[in-house]
């Protein structure tokens, strides 16, 4: 039986908490242009720790941190091993990680749109002469949790064969994609009279970017009898598919001026009909709500030691190799930044690009000489 427990807080804190922290528009630090401040702090929102500085006009987003900032990291693992006869072992492990406050980008100076139509104007909720586009302020509001049941069986080489099969069942949700991505708040509504945000971290619980409920990896070699030297082994790997959202742009439903959160219904969706690349998934809803093709693979090799007179360790080993031996194409999803747009029907759910580039099926000869 073995345990393990950690646990992390991070800070990004690298100045007193009373002395105001700010950054330039990322144009002023890329081109190194001129710029000018307000010589008065002033609060952005009310009832909040933050102190930002005024700029002068820019068309560029201004990016805002708060000093003090956190994130928290726990995590436990349980496991155990079992050792069999016939030099066979088993173990399982269960590892849990929750992460807290992650960092995340707000707009203080989000958008309202005049109506639900996507090309109607987004008048913000500061005036131009204050900010003329997005305020992103660094945030503490992202949540990841991760569950995991890893569990292995494993024999040792013994009466000329060996083998290992490893299998992950788990589950990663949160409101971020991922741990260590700064996601900005997308999804974030503006009331048109009180001008009062409302985050709806609570429709943002999602499964995470790379959440692969199975992993499954087999692989051995056996020493074949009577041949004199050949030798066979293999490796398979399978994954499922990765999320992504389904999403309809034709509109901006709820007018907060972004037309990557309008969510498609829960539902099965195809793509173009006709189009031998196209793919049907079916859709739960929600962010992260559809799952993309998964993941096989096969490779083998085909070995022979030719022992050479004369004693000694002479020999030679020749080795063919032949990788995805099936020739299963392994796409990536058909999304782009993590979506299929229903309204780009000639691109909706059409798979175009091979995951890691490949490989197609791949043979390769090689001979070592040992002496």
């Amino acid at each position: 039986m073995r345990s393990s427990t950690a646990s992390i807080d991070e800070s990004c804190a690298t100045r007193d908490a009373k002395t105001p922290n700010y950054t330039r528009s990322r144009a002023d630090e890329e081109q190194g242009t001129n710029w000018t401040m307000v010589g008065t702090l002033n609060s952005v929102i009310a009832n909040t720790r933050v102190n930002v500085l005024k700029f002068s006009y820019t068309h560029e987003d201004v990016f805002f941190g708060n000093p003090g900032y956190f994130q928290k990291g726990d995590q436990a693992a349980l496991g155990s091993l079992l050792v069999l006869p016939g030099n066979i072992a088993v173990s399982a492990d269960y590892v849990h990680a929750s992460h807290r406050d992650l960092y995340m980008l707000q707009d203080i100076n989000p958008g309202i749109r005049s109506s639900t139509v996507r090309t109607a104007t987004v008048t913000r909720i500061f005036p131009t002469s204050q900010f003329a586009a997005a305020v992103l302020e660094l945030v503490n509001a992202g949540t990841f949790d991760y569950n995991g049941l890893q569990t292995s069986v494993q024999k040792r080489f013994s009466n000329n064969y060996q083998f290992r099969l490893s299998y992950t069942f788990s589950r990663s949700r949160g409101t971020v994609n991922a741990p260590g991505a700064t996601d900005q708040i997308t999804w974030a509504t503006v009331d048109p009279v009180t001008k009062i945000t409302d985050l709806h971290m609570d429709q943002r619980e999602a499964l995470g970017d790379q959440d692969r409920p199975h992993i499954l990896s087999v692989n051995g070699s056996i020493i074949v009898p009577h041949t004199g030297g050949l030798n066979l082994s293999g490796v398979w790997q399978y994954n499922s598919g990765t999320p992504f959202s389904i999403i309809n742009s034709t509109t901006d439903a709820n007018r907060n001026g972004q037309l990557t959160d309008d969510l498609a219904p829960a539902g099965t969706y195809s793509g173009a009909a006709g189009n031998p690349n196209a793919i049907t998934v079916d859709n739960k809803g929600g962010f992260n709500g559809a799952r993309g093709p998964d993941f096989s693979i096969l490779s083998m090799r085909t070995a022979y030691r030719f022992k050479l007179p004369g004693g000694g360790n002479r020999r030679v080993m020749a080795y063919v190799d032949i990788f995805n031996l099936t020739n299963r194409a392994n796409f990536n999803n058909p999304a782009t930044n993590g979506a299929a747009d229903i309204r780009d029907a000639a691109n909706f759910l059409i798979v175009r690009s091979i995951r890691n580039g490949g490989p197609s099926r791949t043979a390769q000869f090689n001979v070592r000489y040992d002496f």
